[in-house]
């Protein structure tokens, strides 16, 4: 595998009927169909050591939990790519928070780590993850409200939004006692978020209301065109 070696014992039959699914017949790659399932389990928290007993169990074949950590690093080129991608000129709503967990550093010690999870909400309503950093620390400044209208005050105070996102990443991590790197930390909130978002199809509630009033209060930075 590009990974590493691995060691498949593929049954031999008398009418050569017999169709591996693991390696397919002539492929000395793991199937990109395997791949992605192990991508997948991690995404939902599993260890790499479970998923590497669920392929002995499964396929009878052992894969250490470093293949398995290195094959999802797959993922780091999409991460990078969401990184730089083009954001919204604007979003009228934006949260900040974080979620702490414990980290091995580059002296092997382990030590807190703070990740930054920015939540905005564009002009059509509708929620995403601005972006994610990993820091040392958490912000001593606090968010400043001002005098908004009752449906804008209720969206920003309220944080069922953030609270709500954070409940399906804790989810996934809390099975994860000391990341062994920042990378790895980032990497399992990116899958877990990749898994969110596909629930994020509807705009938040009253978002029409919202929406013409901040146009009405910010009408030289905000506009529903």
């Amino acid at each position: 595998t590009p990974v590493g070696d691995i060691t498949v014992t593929t049954p031999r039959d008398r009418d050569a009927s017999f169709d591996p699914q693991f390696i397919k017949k002539r492929e000395t790659m793991l199937s990109e169909g395997m791949a992605d399932r192990i991508i997948g389990l991690y995404a939902l928290g599993t260890s790499t050591r479970d998923i590497s007993s669920w392929l002995e169990e499964t396929v009878g074949t052992s894969v250490s939990a470093e293949t398995i950590s290195s094959i999802t690093d797959r993922v780091l080129p999409e991460l990078e790519a969401w990184r730089n991608r083009s954001l919204d000129e604007v979003y009228p709503i934006v949260w900040l928070d974080a979620l702490h967990y414990k980290v091995m550093d580059e002296k092997n010690r382990v030590v807190s780590r703070a990740i930054y999870n920015v939540l905005g909400i564009d002009k059509d309503g509708h929620k995403d993850l601005l972006g994610m950093y990993v820091s040392k620390s958490e912000c001593d400044r606090l968010s400043e409200f001002f005098q908004y209208s009752e449906p804008i005050r209720k969206l920003i105070y309220t944080t069922n939004t953030v609270e709500g996102y954070h409940r399906q990443i804790r989810k996934v991590t809390k099975n994860k006692g000391v990341f062994p790197n920042d990378t790895a930390l980032i990497k399992l909130v990116y899958l877990a978020y990749r898994n969110a978002r596909k629930k994020w199809t509807m705009p938040v509630p009253n978002w029409g209301i919202i929406s013409q009033q901040l146009a009405i209060k910010f009408e030289d930075r905000y506009n529903l065109l």
